[in-house]
């Protein structure tokens, strides 16, 4: 592992668990100078709302299932839609190798040469070095 990496990580940590302590202590102050009568009027008022905050979690995680589920449908259909053509390809390709392999097995191939035609150089009758082709 990177020695920058571990460094960073360490400071990452350190700065959270800092701000973590800090919002733990500043909680704890607050509930130490409120009286305790005002106190247990705000647990009284939290208990009574938990319900419609769980509640409201419950319709939260549904609504994300929903979205998450329609998302991934999305991307499935994206990747049969990215791959339709691909496989086509690859098919329109496999059945012609199939068929130049049966071509090929059927028949030898075979090149039919023209005639040979003889291109030595001639001389013209006269000898006057001329080369006629």
């Amino acid at each position: 592992m990177n020695l920058k990496r571990v460094g960073t990580l360490a400071c990452v940590v350190v700065v959270l668990l800092t701000i973590g302590a800090s919002v733990f202590y500043g909680a704890w102050w607050a509930v130490c100078q409120v009286p305790h009568g005002i106190l247990a009027a705000c647990f009284l008022i939290a208990m009574a709302l938990s319900p419609v905050v769980g509640y409201g979690a419950y319709r939260a995680a549904k609504l994300g299932y929903k979205l998450g589920k329609t998302e991934s449908n999305g991307v499935i259909a994206g990747i049969g839609l990215g791959t339709g053509p691909v496989v086509e390809t690859a098919e329109k390709v496999a059945r012609v190798k199939a068929g130049a392999a049966r071509a090929m097995r059927q028949e030898p191939w075979a090149v039919n040469l023209p005639q040979m035609v003889d291109v030595t150089p001639r001389r013209l009758p006269s000898g006057d070095d001329q080369v006629v082709m």
